[in-house]
């Protein structure tokens, strides 16, 4: 399958940029072409741009605090590690890399770095020497507050500006975009 973009420009404006994604199927047949229709251009365009919105905000305000020598990633690392440890979660390096999402080996490179900015430590299990355990100092503990309070604020702006039926429909909403997400 082949798909590219074409933007077609009817202004100057932003809002005036058309976007129309082409799939062709690429069989010995001959191939089809479907255009997306605007809930898709809409959808799309959403998914993307809060994403990336909320990672902006996230990292501006990060930079502006104290833990301004930290990325959103490693941040996150430092949320999952605390969470670990303060729930019935495991704290074990390899149960923290698969909660993330991501491989061991970025997970301990983060994790090395985390260590010489003082947010974290790793220690060896005592009842197993090949389990690595995570554990976060007071300085990640505080970054994790931090991390927090910045979602809790967050939250409470989206809250306020959202009747609370719509609250309810996007909550709904989300519930089944994170299961769709969850199945990939």
């Amino acid at each position: 399958m082949l798909s590219f973009g074409l933007y077609l420009l009817t202004g100057l404006d932003k809002q005036d940029i058309i976007y129309f994604d082409v799939q062709i199927n690429c069989f010995p047949s001959g191939g089809h072409i479907i255009l997306q229709s605007d809930q898709k251009i809409q959808l799309n365009y959403f998914l993307v741009k809060v994403f990336n919105e909320i990672l902006r905000i996230e990292e501006e305000c990060l930079k502006k605090g104290e833990f301004h020598n930290l990325s959103v990633r490693e941040m996150h690392v430092i949320e999952a590690v605390c969470t670990a440890n303060h729930t019935v979660g495991s704290n074990r390096s390899s149960d923290i890399a698969h909660a993330l999402r991501i491989s061991a080996g970025t997970l301990t490179t983060t994790v090395k770095l985390l260590e010489k900015k003082g947010c974290l430590i790793r220690k060896k299990d005592t009842a197993d020497k090949r389990i690595v355990r995570l554990y976060a100092t007071q300085k990640g503990q505080r970054a994790d507050r931090a991390h927090q309070k910045f979602h809790r604020e967050m939250v409470l702006s989206v809250l306020k500006a959202l009747p609370s039926e719509e609250t309810d429909v996007l909550i709904k909403a989300l519930n089944k975009l994170e299961a769709f997400f969850e199945r990939l």
